[in-house]
């Protein structure tokens, strides 16, 4: 809002809501004139690029502080994967996978490829920090359609919450932090998902990011003994079939 804080009439609070859900800037340091930039992830050719989205109105050497609108991200083919810099804040935001009447189209080749889209996206924003924004030292956050923070949504014209699109995540984010709210760090969303052991208990809820084909794969040694009773190269050496057998007893199918 424009009027100082210290001015700020009782009638104009009553009709803002929760404090905590905006984000005074009167007493930062940074400058927040400035023109966002809006990066879309894709690999649908086969190699996995990053094209900036322009905004269609903007000024060259002129700042745009509301270049880009909430449809930029949910019209696009989803699920979609996007970076927007705020300069001292980034956020790379992940889309959904629709309901389909084919279940296959949905969980099978395009679930598995997706968590490795968003690694190699994660890496790229780390890349794209380091060659370019030495000095800012921005925080990176990913987030989720459907639950973004204000932090977020505060960098747009106008926000609408969409809940129909909360109802497709596979597991219910923390609720939006609001403006400053603790969230998980770009670094610690990547070691969750470059994971490469897990326990019996935990691939039976499919985390993201394995391979829903061979969890297996991603049990200890120990671990593998005790739920096959048997060493993983004799396991490897059984036909198919009794393969998979035995994972479907186990409930790792």
């Amino acid at each position: 809002w424009y009027q100082r804080r210290v001015r700020e009439p009782s009638t104009l609070l009553q009709h803002m809501g929760v404090r905590e859900d905006y984000a005074p800037l009167n007493n930062s340091p940074d400058s927040h004139v400035y023109t966002p930039r809006l990066f879309k992830f894709d690999s649908n050719s086969g190699t996995f690029v990053a094209e900036e989205v322009l905004c269609k109105h903007r000024i060259p050497d002129r700042d745009t502080q509301f270049p880009f609108i909430q449809d930029d991200l949910y019209s696009a083919s989803q699920p979609a994967l996007f970076l927007l810099d705020a300069k001292y804040q980034l956020w790379l935001w992940q889309g959904w996978f629709e309901m389909a009447e084919d279940a296959e189209k949905v969980t099978g080749s395009a679930r598995i490829q997706f968590p490795r889209n968003k690694k190699v996206a994660m890496e790229t924003v780390n890349e794209y920090v380091e060659q370019l924004m030495l000095a800012e030292n921005p925080k990176v956050f990913p987030i989720e359609a459907g639950y973004e923070p204000v932090d977020f949504t505060t960098l747009f014209p106008f926000w609408k919450e969409r809940q129909d699109v909360q109802r497709y995540s596979n597991k219910k984010p923390e609720p939006a932090a609001g403006a400053g709210g603790r969230r998980t760090s770009i670094n610690t969303a990547y070691r969750i998902l470059t994971r490469t052991e897990y326990t019996l208990e935990e691939l039976r809820t499919k985390p993201e990011g394995v391979d829903p084909s061979r969890l297996e794969d991603y049990l200890c040694e120990e671990e593998f003994m005790s739920v096959f009773e048997m060493h993983r190269e004799e396991f490897q050496k059984l036909q198919k079939w009794k393969q998979v057998v035995l994972k479907q007893r186990k409930e790792l199918y």
